[in-house]
């Protein structure tokens, strides 16, 4: 399912809450307990317990676990597909849920305790659906982060069996390649608009990421630095960079991304 159609499943299902909720207050407002003295064998003394005395309106209470159980149905699925770390709590939360309405769970003083623990309850489902979108946003750009990480880094790999094979220009250009795919990724992550992106190329995204407070400037000017002999490298009528030069070019953009 894409992000929209996500979007629209979700505010469909908030189209049920009201419903939900209105239904169970109608039906556990007019149920009624009752306080009694229940002996205990063992101490021979009694204790004072609280009963259902009045099981209150059947069909409103079909008819709230039939809204609820509508709702449940559909978005137990999405938290399934999406959220499965809090499906057991989603699922746990369903059942009290339903022993409220059922009336299984341990009668209260108040009826009033028990509307209450039931719209922190749903309230509670509620906000784990309805996070989501959010989580499912999070967990793709974290996916896609790890992706572009991973394919840097094998640049670099790439770049230094390159050098060993004495090709060191390719390796410069590779290594290049590598550290502007991870500046790249760093600058996404930044909550820019498009008019705030910086043009695309190594020193353009060093500069912005010291401007956003990411690098420092020693940091930006060693960048820049290691962009220089990427050029250097990438066009045939400038001179070769130092053999030297390029060999620290590759140490300092691994480290560079495996520290960023």
């Amino acid at each position: 399912m894409d992000d929209e159609k996500l979007e629209e499943k979700i505010e469909e299902l908030k189209g049920y809450e009201q419903e939900i909720k209105d239904n169970y207050f109608e039906f556990l407002k007019n149920c009624e307990t009752h306080e009694i003295n229940v002996h205990q064998p063992e101490s021979g003394d009694s204790a004072r317990k609280n009963i259902w005395i009045s099981p209150g309106n059947v069909e409103k209470q079909a008819k709230a676990l039939k809204a609820y159980e509508k709702w449940f149905s559909q978005a137990e699925v999405l938290v399934k597909n999406y959220y499965l770390t809090r499906l057991e709590d989603f699922r746990e939360l369903a059942r009290n849920f339903r022993e409220r309405i059922s009336l299984q769970k341990r009668a209260p003083m108040d009826i009033i305790q028990t509307i209450s623990a039931q719209n922190a309850n749903f309230y509670q489902q509620v906000s784990i659906v309805e996070s989501i979108p959010k989580r499912k946003k999070v967990s793709s750009m974290k996916f896609r982060k790890e992706v572009k990480e991973s394919l840097a880094k094998d640049e670099v790999v790439r770049a230094k069996k390159l050098f060993d094979e004495d090709l060191t220009r390719a390796s410069g250009v590779l290594a290049g390649v590598a550290l502007e795919r991870h500046l790249k990724t760093m600058i996404e992550e930044l909550p820019l608009n498009d008019s705030e992106m910086p043009e695309q190329k190594i020193s353009s995204f060093a500069q912005k990421l010291r401007d956003e407070g990411v690098l420092s400037e020693d940091k930006r000017k060693k960048i820049v630095h290691l962009s220089d002999l990427r050029n250097s490298c990438v066009h045939a009528e400038k001179k070769m960079p130092d053999i030297r030069d390029i060999e620290r070019m590759l140490d300092d953009v691994d480290d560079f991304i495996s520290r960023h």
